[in-house]
């Protein structure tokens, strides 16, 4: 590494913790990675939600005003811009 450049911590993240006057320890915290799950059309991202139904899971995504589930077009709305709030329901 050189000296000149700053360090990289990929899924890291480094924490400061206060001991007391002028005692300062410093902790670095392994996070798990992400990963790609779908590539979707290029738009203006407006919400995305995690949901999981009779044991699948669904991750919901509006792009513009395209509604996809799953990487699926599963439905369109009347409005392309904006920002949305998708709620979990559950249905009896």
């Amino acid at each position: 590494m050189e000296p000149t450049k700053d360090a990289r911590l990929v899924n890291m993240m480094v924490e400061e913790i206060t001991l007391g006057a002028n005692n300062k320890k410093y902790f670095v915290k392994s996070r798990p990675g992400l990963e790609s799950s779908y590539s979707l059309t290029a738009g203006e991202a407006r919400e995305i939600f995690y949901w999981e139904y009779a044991g699948s899971p669904y991750i919901i995504a509006v792009v513009g005003n395209l509604v996809y589930a799953n990487a699926s077009l599963v439905g369109t709305l009347t409005t392309t811009t904006g920002p949305l709030e998708l709620q979990n329901m559950s249905l009896v």
